[in-house]
């Protein structure tokens, strides 16, 4: 021990030396030198200040080497070919590139939509080939539906309407929906309990009489429906049915597609594809799920109020905004049917949109869509989907608080008199009809309910 400890002063002596800093080192150095009790203790303190020395001089030196960059799932979608094709209309000779809505989205295709519609709505030629064209075919049609005809009831001096239907109720039904499709056409579809679009501000007592004479004329009904999968061991039992059901109803139209969720955008475009070709001569559609609740007297009251200037540019409902895709499960639901991927949707936010349960559309808006839906990338969600083709076209959706799509109204809650279409009467007959009885209440306490329907009722 004393050679360690002679050796031990030797290094500490220098220290008396070196300023008033190193003072204190040698002083401590000199005290473990005498007593040998600080000997392990200075020893130990010694290898642990190495340590620290030693790991944060390797944290700053030895950083390591940048791997490969992660891939943008942006870049790779942007690269697709439909991404990168423009329309350049025949008369246009500037440099400036065309206008496509949005600089922070491009969703293909990158077109000036606004501009292509019209030239195809004018028989004029577009140097762009459609991406998402579908030759829709009906193998259930109603193509006489909306052609004006003579109407028949109790009162056999009614006279012929050569006029079109003012709204067209396109009920988007599941295949086997039979019972709710029954009790529609019981409840809010039964037209003897429509009002005439057009008297429904109309004074009270002349409302009775005009709507008792032309209500029929002037609604009309119709549910959308698919096709089941081939492999379904009930397709044949629901063929049979659905056959029975259009000899006694006559007011489905089946389209050639698949009846299935993730379809729902087919079923809408099939819709607008069928409104084109037989109901070209109506003002309004309103579209709708079959487990809403509709109060026909303010649906009519609504369209009515619509001011002529704004007609042709009418898409009307629950407008949702700032949503955005909905990129992880929730643990409650691990399996949502809301999930998107990015080479789906690769944008964070989606365009505005109109909850596509409910929505009140003008024809022309209609006549535009089925167009700019031919050049419109296919997205499975309908409402975005729409959300984007009205982006493209630059149509501002009209918010409809009274259309609610998303917390379901019932008759004893305060916005109940003033609903347009309610959601969440799925299954539930009870609630439709106490939901229907409340509104006719409420339409008869206002002398606004047709004689047809006060005599079957």
């Amino acid at each position: 021990m004393l050679p360690f400890r002679r050796a031990l002063r030797c290094l500490c002596a220098p220290l008396h030396h070196c300023g008033s800093c190193f003072y204190v080192c040698g002083e401590i150095c000199c005290e473990v030198v005498k007593n040998p009790a600080f000997l392990v203790v200075f020893i130990i303190l010694c290898i642990h200040s190495t340590i620290l020395i030693s790991y944060f001089t390797f944290a700053n030196t030895a950083k390591p080497k940048p791997g490969p960059t992660k891939p943008n799932p942006l870049d790779a979608i942007m690269a697709l070919p439909e991404y990168n094709v423009f329309l350049k209309v025949a008369n246009d000779t500037s440099s400036e590139s065309v206008h496509i809505g949005s600089e922070d989205f491009k969703y293909p295709l990158l077109v000036d939509m606004v501009q292509l519609v019209s030239r195809v709505r004018h028989n004029l030629s577009v140097n762009v080939a459609p991406i998402n064209r579908h030759n829709f075919q009906f193998p259930i049609n109603q193509a006489d539906l909306c052609k004006p005809y003579k109407l028949t009831g109790r009162s056999q001096q009614k006279q012929q309407q050569q006029q079109q239907p003012a709204i067209v109720l396109v009920i988007k039904s599941a295949l086997s929906h039979f019972d709710q499709r029954q009790l529609i056409r019981e409840t809010w579809g039964n037209f003897d309990c429509w009002p005439t679009a057009g008297s429904a501000s109309s004074s009270s007592s002349s409302s009775s009489s005009s709507s008792s004479s032309s209500s029929v004329n002037k609604v009309r009904r119709v549910f959308m429906v698919g096709q089941p999968k081939s492999a379904d061991p009930k397709s044949s039992e629901y063929a049979e049915k659905l056959a029975k059901e259009v000899a006694k109803y006559g007011d489905i139209v089946q389209a050639d597609f698949v009846d299935h969720y993730f379809n729902n955008t087919l079923k809408m475009m099939s819709s607008f594809s069928w409104m084109i070709a037989h109901c070209q001569g109506a003002r309004f559609a309103f579209f709708l799920d079959d487990d809403y609740v509709v109060n026909p007297l303010n649906l009519v009251r609504f369209a009515d109020a619509i001011p002529p200037e704004s007609y042709a540019g009418t898409m009307a409902g629950f407008v949702w905004r700032n949503a955005a895709p909905v990129r992880r499960a929730p643990k409650r639901n691990p399996q949502s049917r809301w999930l998107i991927s990015y080479r789906e949707y690769p944008w964070p936010m989606y365009p505005a949109y109109v909850s596509a349960g409910a929505f009140l559309v003008s024809m022309p808006v209609i006549k535009d869509f089925t167009i700019a839906m031919e050049y419109t990338r296919y997205l499975r969600f309908d409402d975005v989907f729409l959300g984007i083709l009205m982006h493209k076209l630059r149509i501002v959706p009209l918010h409809a608080e009274r259309i609610h799509s998303f917390s379901p109204v019932y008759p004893d809650s305060p916005s109940f008199p003033g609903l347009i279409a309610s959601h969440g009467y799925a299954r539930k007959a009870d609630k439709v009809r106490a939901a229907w009885s409340e509104i006719l209440n409420r339409t008869g306490a206002e002398n606004r309910l047709p004689l047809e329907c006060m005599l079957s009722m």
